[in-house]
């Protein structure tokens, strides 16, 4: 919008001064150098944005929980919605947040960052898992994130997705672990 913004201003004003052609072409330059500012600016910066996102939803969630043991915790981060051409963060990410007790995992999916709005968003869900009730645990890695996928003995499952796949592994062993000290 700020390209077509710039090359209407620029006619207007050549048509006043007598030289739209001109006008016209300035501001078309005008309107593209504050878009690849504008795109440099956001593609140099939201990783920051990203990480205070993840950093305040992990201390709100363990601010929250009561009652639990948490032997660990660890937090992934994934994205949903297109970004506009050559801006790299998408519209919105998520963040869940696995939380290790003595009994149980929970998993805890309450909120989401609005990157076009930069604010945070609550309202998802939490969900305890009790170790003895994990059938399955796999993880799957793709182009651009990766899953672990959690299966329930009552068959329902529990897809966790993460851009960056690095500690899936970890947190599958960890459950794989614990599941079968929970069956001894």
């Amino acid at each position: 919008m700020t390209v077509i913004g710039a090359l209407i201003a620029g006619a207007v004003i050549g048509v006043l001064i007598d030289a739209p052609a001109i006008m016209a072409v300035l501001g078309l330059v005008a309107g593209l150098a504050v878009w690849l500012w504008g795109q440099r600016e956001v593609n140099e910066n939201y990783r920051t944005l990203l990480e205070n996102f993840r950093d305040a939803s992990r201390l709100k969630v363990e601010r929250s929980i009561g009652g639990l043991n948490v032997s660990s915790m660890h937090t992934f981060i994934s994205s949903s919605g297109g970004s506009p051409m050559l801006i790299e963060p998408a519209r919105a990410y998520s963040a869940t947040h696995m939380l290790f007790g003595d009994t149980s995992v929970v998993i805890n999916r309450e909120y989401e960052y609005d990157m076009k709005e930069r604010r945070t968003l609550q309202g998802g869900e939490q969900r305890e898992l009790f170790y003895d009730q994990i059938s399955n645990v796999k993880t799957d890695s793709y182009a651009n994130f990766a899953e672990l996928d959690i299966t329930l003995s009552s068959g329902d499952r529990e897809t966790i997705r993460s851009l960056n796949p690095s500690g899936l592994d970890d947190v599958k062993s960890d459950l794989q672990r614990r599941m079968r000290t929970a069956r001894r």
